[in-house]
């Protein structure tokens, strides 16, 4: 069945994704931005009622957009690269605020030709050590320490291109690239003491993926009040949404470009004790309110969609209603953003995109809805183009009961047009109705 899912969606809507028509000649149901808010509940009534001959979305959880303020957007890659001397001080100034008991000795970098102290060799699972053609044994090095080599580091030497804070007794970590103006990710460690993770992990330890995640909900009006015991008290998800959303950039030291936001889209719990959880909360960047397009771990082939330049994923462990005890994800594109034209009036109804995603799959296919959005969602025409161009999109999250993987159709807000792509469903959003 898996097979036969897979190979239904790249071919009916892989070739859907060109010809399409224009906003103002879809002969389909179009909604005026200034009416989504006030149709949406009725929109939603549609879908959940609605008998598809192939696709159930009497479970969906749906999200309502938050503007009516929608454009068509051209982002650019501006190629910033950033000097070592410059990602020593940030790894210092945010080391500083970010983790507890800082050390600047536990600074080291990654650059190419540089190795630190021999630390052992690579081995197998077996235990088995792992050789080179020569037959000799494959050495591992600690990074490079900074405060060896401030010489380097000073004079901007062009082999050094990343920079890590990695204090491993405590799995407190901050992590930035050349290519980032502020870190990519920083742990505190309270979370990975409590599960008991093992010591020095946590440059590789993320939550969203080595945690075991339950009820994973899309973020909307209708969760937006219920509460969960946190290690810091009781914490309802619009409080922690809240903070995420306007005031953890600035108490972390980063500046948000203009009209750029975090946006919080869905959230899971983890266990950290017997009688509190953690809150992980999934976000994107978002362009005056509407999220760009985000995608899970595992994205599979025969996509649509090329991600490489342009990932705006954010996820975020909270242990408290302002407590975050790790987070990974770029609050800072390096990228420049346009929009296109003049401002979007009118969209696709949320249940005429539904009739869309029914058309293009094939008859014989079960599939089931777990979630709905509007983003910004787009195509790079190739992996070295610098610019993609990004239309308003209803996003449908959709899985049948009899694949191992989760699948994601576009239609294109304006003309109708629909695109997909693929990933592992290891922490699928729950299927059970909000209250939106």
């Amino acid at each position: 069945m898996k097979r036969i899912f897979t190979a239904a969606l790249a071919l009916l809507l892989a070739g859907c994704s060109g010809g399409g028509e224009t906003s103002s000649g879809y002969a389909g149901e179009m909604r005026l931005t200034s009416e989504i808010a006030a149709q949406f509940d009725d929109d939603v009534r549609r879908c959940r009622e609605t008998e598809y001959d192939n696709l159930d979305m009497s479970q969906a959880q749906f999200a309502m957009p938050e503007t009516e303020d929608i454009h068509i957007l051209t982002v650019r890659q501006t190629k910033t690269e950033y000097k070592p001397s410059y990602l020593y001080e940030s790894i210092r100034r945010f080391g500083k605020a970010l983790v507890e008991d800082f050390n600047e000795s536990n600074i080291g970098f990654t650059a190419e030709g540089i190795e630190g102290e021999l630390i052992g060799y690579s081995t197998e699972e077996d235990g088995s050590f792992i050789t080179d053609e020569n037959g000799d044994k494959m050495p591992v090095y600690a990074d490079p320490k900074a405060l060896d080599h401030l010489d380097l580091i000073n004079s901007d030497d062009p082999r050094i291109y990343m920079m890590t804070y990695e204090d491993k007794k405590n799995n407190r970590h901050v992590f930035q690239t050349k290519w980032d103006k502020y870190p990519l990710s920083f742990n505190r460690g309270r979370m990975m003491l409590a599960v008991g993770a093992e010591e020095g992990t946590s440059t590789a330890w993320f939550p969203d993926v080595d945690l075991e995640e339950k009820d994973r909900c899309i973020y909307s009006s209708g969760t937006a009040d219920k509460l969960f015991p946190l290690p810091s008290g009781n914490v309802s998800v619009r409080a922690a949404a809240d903070y995420l959303e306007k005031q953890f950039a600035a108490d972390i030291g980063f500046e948000l470009d203009r009209n750029i936001t975090l946006k919080v889209n869905e959230y899971g719990i983890a266990d950290f004790d017997k009688n509190s959880s953690a809150l992980i909360m999934h976000c994107s960047l978002a362009w005056k309110g509407l999220p760009f397009d985000y995608y899970r771990e595992g994205v599979m082939g025969s996509s649509d969609f090329r991600f490489d330049s342009f990932d705006t994923r954010c996820t975020a462990l909270m242990l408290g209603q302002d407590e975050v005890d790790s987070f990974r994800g770029r609050l800072c594109m390096n990228n420049t953003v346009e929009e296109t034209g003049e401002p979007v009036t009118e969209i696709i109804s949320l249940s005429q995109a539904a009739e869309r995603v029914s058309e293009k799959l094939a008859e014989y296919i079960s599939a089931a809805g777990d979630t709905v959005q509007l983003v910004y969602s787009g195509k790079q025409p190739s992996d070295e183009s610098p610019e993609v161009v990004l239309r308003p999109c209803w996003k449908f999250s959709l899985h049948d009961k009899y694949d191992m993987l989760n699948y994601v159709v576009t239609v294109d807000a304006l003309n109708g047009e629909c695109g997909f792509y693929s990933y592992s469903s290891r922490n699928r959003t729950r299927q059970q109705v909000s209250a939106q």
